[in-house]
């Protein structure tokens, strides 16, 4: 059974941050243009973009952007266990 779809969009750009497609400081999609990219709702997109949150790979303020941030990520094993209920 493939991961949910919300999974699959979290790793596809962690994956794009650490290959430095997304540098520091650069913004992500925005989430309409993922919504789009990806056939599915905000909600689902939402979803991935917390995922993204916890680890530590972005940050962002209601209304503005999600851009990439210059801490090293940590993810944390109690994250990922916490991440994995959510499915």
């Amino acid at each position: 059974m493939p991961a949910p779809l919300y999974r699959q969009i979290a790793a596809e750009l962690r994956r794009r941050i650490r290959d430095g497609e997304f540098p520091v400081d650069s913004s992500l999609p925005s989430r309409a243009t993922l919504q789009r990219n990806y056939s599915t709702s905000h909600q689902v997109v939402d979803k991935a973009m917390i995922v993204l949150w916890a680890l530590g790979y972005t940050e962002s303020t209601p209304g503005a952007a999600t851009y990439v941030r210059e801490v090293a990520p940590q993810e944390d094993p109690e994250i990922a266990a916490y991440l994995d209920e959510l499915a």
